[in-house]
């Protein structure tokens, strides 16, 4: 069974920010090291295009 590990960050790619490339770097070495890896973002900049490069496994929409 793999160590779980959610990372939740205001910010994440395709939208800019040094937060999320923090998170998008610690996430792919976590991820490499056997860890399943769980990101809770938000999705401002949301790019169809570039949604392949994420094994996007659940999509959850929340309205405030």
């Amino acid at each position: 069974m793999k160590n779980k590990i959610l990372i939740i960050s205001s910010e994440f790619p395709p939208g800019p920010g040094g937060i999320g490339s923090h998170a998008f770097n610690l996430s792919n070495g976590l991820s490499k090291r056997g860890y399943e890896v769980i990101i809770n973002t938000k999705s401002d900049y949301v790019d169809k295009n570039q949604e392949d490069l994420f094994d996007i496994k659940y999509s959850y929409k929340i309205f405030l």
